[in-house]
């Protein structure tokens, strides 16, 4: 059937060594895995509306949660760098749903030189042997442009705080308690930090 977000919830690919990018907050106490039905009505906090958060926040919204994302910018952030996805990430894209509104984003240069120390032109790629070069499933986006299509997929259907902070977090066996720099208070099963490098979450969880 459909869940959430408009989109049929993609299957899993086997589990492989997955990167560590968020830190992900809970009581040590727990000691069950909650099942499908009981994972349906958990609540999970999201501090951090970036790639990681978003995507993160998508993936549980098309497996039929409601999210809660806590963004400290009083709006989406635009601009930034300029990032290449392609293999695992565009794989990824595709189970997300979101493959092709990223690549009707995409940003494809026409020309691509290499200037050496002189000022002079050491090579240049260009036309049908830079599209070989990139390939079908190399995608050159703007930063701002993947929270964007990101965030249109889950802005009905999960919960957004922006220009709010966690200011505090309480763990207990039963979940988390945060309160937010404006007083609001959130009550969760799990917390996750998703907020950077220097996650202010990880530091309210595991000191400075």
């Amino acid at each position: 059937g459909r869940l959430a977000c408009g989109r049929p919830a993609p299957r899993d690919p086997p589990r492989g060594r997955a990167g560590r990018g968020a830190a992900l907050l809970s009581a040590a106490t727990r000691r069950f895995r909650p099942g499908r039905q009981e994972a349906r009505h958990l609540k999970i906090l999201i501090s951090g509306a970036g790639i990681a958060g978003l995507s993160l926040a998508l993936r549980l919204c098309q497996r039929g949660l409601k999210p809660v994302i806590i963004e400290h910018s009083p709006t989406l952030r635009d601009g930034g760098y300029m990032l290449g996805l392609s293999d695992p990430g565009y794989d990824a894209a595709e189970r997300m749903g979101v493959a092709e509104a990223l690549g009707a984003a995409q940003y494809m240069p026409r020309r691509i030189a290499h200037i050496g120390a002189d000022g002079r032109t050491k090579f240049a790629l260009q036309g049908r042997s830079l599209d070989i070069l990139a390939g079908e499933r190399q995608l050159n986006l703007m930063r701002g442009d993947i929270e964007r299509i990101l965030y249109e997929r889950l802005r009905d259907d999960a919960e957004f705080h922006f220009g709010a902070s966690v200011a505090t977090l309480d763990q207990a066996a039963d979940g988390v308690r945060v309160r937010l720099d404006d007083a609001t208070v959130i009550e969760a099963d799990l917390a996750v930090g998703a907020d950077g490098l220097h996650s202010n979450l990880r530091a309210l969880a595991f000191g400075p």
